[in-house]
């Protein structure tokens, strides 16, 4: 059995496959850095003068709910949940509790405090549920939805404790 040498050495090799892979990630890297594809300031309340941004959740097709609280001037802090289609044009907004934000398969938003409301996706309440006992807005820590649409909760309250809840999709009864 003969041996035969390639004309090029392994670390050439390396070196060239090495440079072929850096030359493609850093041409994606400068597809990345592009502008938005879309972006827009959302509205405040009548009166208002400021506006903060609270929360964004995206559904399955890809519609973004955005939760911003509008002040100042002649209003109070108002929490308002907009939802703007993949294309960034302004489908609804209304008003809502202040806190978290998800979102579940069938683009629902939930949004979650010291009250939990679900949101259809053309902006109608499907249902309202007291939090957790003891639960503010300032001590909400996290919210996710199961595979079949149930709503978990992670909630502290002003004491230290934790409530950690299970709730129905469908009503928003504790289960």
């Amino acid at each position: 059995m003969s041996m035969h040498t390639h004309p090029f050495s392994f670390s050439l090799k390396l070196g060239l496959v090495t440079a072929a892979w850096l030359f493609t990630a850093s041409a994606a890297m400068a597809q990345a850095v592009t502008a938005p594809d879309w972006q827009t300031t959302p509205p405040t309340a009548t009166g208002a003068t400021t506006s903060s941004g609270a929360a964004v959740a995206l559904d399955a097709g890809n519609n973004a709910y955005v939760l911003t609280s509008s002040s100042g001037g002649t209003s109070v802090p108002t929490p308002w949940l907009h939802r703007y289609t993949a294309a960034g044009v302004l489908q609804w907004s209304r008003i809502t509790p202040a806190g978290q934000l998800v979102t579940d398969a069938n683009g629902n938003a939930l949004v979650g405090g010291s009250q939990i409301q679900k949101i259809g996706p053309d902006g109608s309440l499907v249902w309202t549920q007291p939090g957790p006992a003891g639960a503010s807005i300032l001590y909400n820590e996290t919210m996710a939805v199961g595979a079949v649409g149930d709503l978990y909760l992670l909630a502290g309250n002003a004491t230290g404790g934790q409530t950690v809840s299970k709730r129905s999709g469908a009503t928003g009864a504790l289960l």
